[in-house]
């Protein structure tokens, strides 16, 4: 994911130029074709002036890179959004010690999908975390929203169950990654190998053996 400038301009500068007219309407001829171009003139002298003042919105959205592979994509793009709504979640969330670990979920999230999307041969390495991890912690958080609407006995164990479940899921989702790296290693590892074999046998040819 690359992030992306979007620049929302201010209406206000079109306000107080409107505002402009409306000052000389009341308290000038505006019969009077010079009186008319007066305004004109001011409310557009205004309108410069008050984009100064009013600065355009910048947001930062984030733009989707394809792999150049389709299937990759659509998997890489459920995976965003899905964290999407686990950080919409969060933010409703007020325990402290919770929202941290939904924000390691987000992270350890974030860098299994970036892993895929720089190896796309990985896609089908996340396939439990994609159908089924993923989207169930969601829905327990969703529970747990629900939960805290209704503060009793009941769901306050019920609540402390999904925390310590929660907690389970970070190191499912740490070991994810982990095991993403660890697979990588071995592939590299392999290549290393069979490169110093290559090696050794262009050698061993070379020098007539």
């Amino acid at each position: 994911m690359k992030e992306k400038e979007k620049r929302t301009k201010s209406a206000m500068p079109i306000y107080v130029s409107a505002l402009t007219w409306l000052v000389f309407a009341v308290f000038i001829p505006m019969y009077r074709i010079e009186n008319i171009g007066l305004a004109f003139a001011s409310s557009i002298v205004i309108y410069i002036l008050s984009r100064r003042f009013f600065a355009d919105k910048v947001e930062y959205v984030e733009k989707f890179v394809t792999t150049g592979d389709k299937s990759a994509d659509e998997v890489i793009l459920k995976g965003r959004k899905l964290l999407e709504d686990l950080q919409k979640n969060n933010k409703k969330i007020s325990d402290a010690k919770m929202k941290a670990q939904i924000n390691l979920l987000f992270d350890y999230g974030n860098k299994i999908l970036n892993f895929v999307q720089s190896d796309v041969s990985k896609i089908s390495n996340i396939g439990m975390f994609m159908d089924y991890f993923l989207p169930t912690t969601i829905k327990l958080l969703n529970n747990y929203l629900e939960l805290t609407k209704n503060k009793n006995e009941t769901t306050a164990l019920a609540k402390e169950n999904i925390e310590k479940l929660v907690e389970k899921i970070v190191t499912n989702f740490k070991n994810e990654l982990d095991g993403l790296y660890e697979d990588r290693a071995m592939d590299i590892k392999l290549e290393v190998a069979v490169m110093e074999e290559m090696i050794k046998r262009e050698g061993l040819l070379k020098d007539g053996l």
